[in-house]
């Protein structure tokens, strides 16, 4: 499968190469918390300056995986090329959880955050005041949306018409 998104990170890459997976909610997400994580331990600036358009591409595709509501959505994978019906993933991937998955929406936020912290870092100013509100944002309406009060815990997924009560790690 190959993505037809720039900015898409795959999820499995087999180690002789010859497979690349794409089809993953998260992968992308947890990329831009990973290169923040990796700048914060390194200091590598220069790294940082090099990959930013990178980090950049990867902001576009989440925002075009995203709803009206902002929320990340995991559903059939509509930038296949592949043929066949392929089905979004998250890292519960032995279980399909249509629409939108919690916890994605919580590494939305965090993806957000990092993302903010470099744009700031590489004195891109309107960048990392627009993420750092697009966070908060997002933060409050997860805990609006998701959370259940009745039985006091998150709703799995939001689904077409309802939100999943299922009880997930």
């Amino acid at each position: 499968h190959v993505s037809s998104l720039p900015g898409e990170i795959p999820h499995v890459i087999t180690a002789d190469g010859k497979e690349v997976h794409y089809v993953s909610t998260d992968a992308t997400p947890l990329w831009i918390v990973a290169v923040a994580y990796y700048f914060r331990w390194s200091g590598d600036k220069e790294f940082l300056k090099e990959i930013y358009p990178k980090l950049l591409s990867a902001l576009k595709w989440l925002e075009l995986k995203s709803d009206k509501d902002s929320f990340l959505v995991n559903f059939a994978e509509r930038f296949t090329s592949s043929p066949f019906f392929q089905i979004d993933t998250t890292w519960m991937d032995v279980r399909i959880r249509w629409r939108k998955a919690v916890e994605n929406q919580a590494i939305m936020v965090k993806a957000m955050q990092e993302l903010s912290y470099i744009a700031d870092v590489l004195e891109d100013k309107d960048t990392a005041e627009k993420l750092k509100k697009k966070a908060e944002f997002l933060h409050k309406k997860i805990n609006k949306v998701y959370w259940d009060k009745k039985r006091e815990y998150y709703f799995d997924t939001k689904g077409f018409f309802m939100m999943s009560r299922a009880k997930t790690p």
